[in-house]
């Protein structure tokens, strides 16, 4: 499992210095004709990301992440954000259950406004770009453009449904963040399949509460160069730092069809220790006017095991929008 999830860092981590292929830019003196700068040109986004892989101590997934954003006046917005794994490396187990339901969260919520300024810097928009082996050349202007900047801070309800295992390690020495259960007699015992000594699954879903900081910065400049066709320089960058309470984490065994003397054992009790607190950074882009690319990226620790709560994430797709009236 921890081998799991420092591959899937790893790769996750590569990723992002593909970013960082030496490039060579110069910037250019064209002129050019301010055709739209205009950062209010929505006010309604919505994105799904297609791709979307997790790595949590726990359990490792693939699979798509629905979200969006209104801002309602000058003052609130409003949030939803809905993950679901079409791969699921716990439920899709070779010991594993069948019919077990995939890894899923559900987030709702909304956030109030402290600030909302303009503020005019320059952009670098794009007037070409050429891969020549390992370098990008790219051919750019500097032009004024209008910054809309959102300070708020956010919150709202969480719920994390994830599928998690006891391995069939005779040799672990297991302690008091293991799971157990209360035999007839009430005394506790590891849950462990000593029969067949294949893992059991079993999952955890926890119900609570996020709050923290959100910032945005809009910018919707187009321009006409001299000699090219039109460019421009339109994206949102979203960061936010949240900490995550879960008063709530029920755990429920899953054996399967040949683990018969796990049948009936409650592993909701008291002694199986969760964590109720976490936290998380995040951060999101969406390129393009009213359609585009999207992408967005988590790590923190999620509530749940104590033992197992680090876990990062990414996620790629497209993006539309709208600007509605009357909110």
């Amino acid at each position: 499992m921890k081998a799991r999830l420092l591959t899937t860092s790893v790769f996750f981590l590569i990723g992002i210095g593909l970013s960082f292929i030496p490039k060579q830019a110069h910037s250019q003196n064209v002129k050019y004709t301010i055709v739209t700068d205009d950062p209010d040109y929505k006010n309604l986004f919505i994105g799904l990301n297609a791709f979307d892989a997790i790595s949590y101590d726990p359990n490792t997934g693939l699979g798509f992440n629905l979200f969006a954003n209104a801002l309602v006046g000058s003052k609130l917005q409003l949030d939803i954000d809905y993950k679901k794994g079409y791969s699921d490396d716990n439920a899709g187990g070779v010991f594993a259950p069948e019919g077990l339901k995939k890894y899923w969260s559900l987030q709702v919520g909304g956030a109030y406004n402290l600030s909302t300024g303009y503020k005019t810097r320059k952009a670098r928009v794009v007037l070409s770009s050429v891969t020549t082996g390992n370098y990008v050349h790219t051919r750019y202007i500097m032009v004024p453009a209008k910054f809309k900047r959102i300070w708020a801070v956010h919150g709202g309800l969480q719920n994390f449904y994830n599928n998690c295992q006891v391995d069939n390690d005779i040799l672990k020495v297991r302690g008091e963040n293991d799971i157990q259960y209360k035999d007839a007699n009430g005394n506790l015992k590891f849950v462990f399949d000593n029969v067949n000594f294949e893992t059991v699954n079993y999952t955890m879903n926890a119900l609570g509460i996020y709050a923290g900081i959100d910032f945005k910065s809009i910018v919707n400049l187009r321009v006409q160069p001299d000699m090219y066709k039109l460019k421009g320089n339109v994206k949102l960058m979203n960061f936010y730092a949240d900490l995550l309470f879960t008063p709530v984490v029920n755990y429920h065994l899953k054996p399967n069809s040949r683990q018969g003397q796990l049948d009936g054992i409650d592993i909701n009790i008291s002694e199986n220790k969760r964590s109720v607190l976490g936290w998380r950074f995040g951060w999101k882009a969406e390129l393009g006017r009213m359609a585009g690319f999207s992408f967005k990226a988590e790590v923190g620790q999620q509530p749940g095991r104590p033992d197992e709560k680090f876990f990062v994430s990414a996620g790629m797709g497209i993006h539309i929008g709208a600007k509605l009236k009357g909110i």
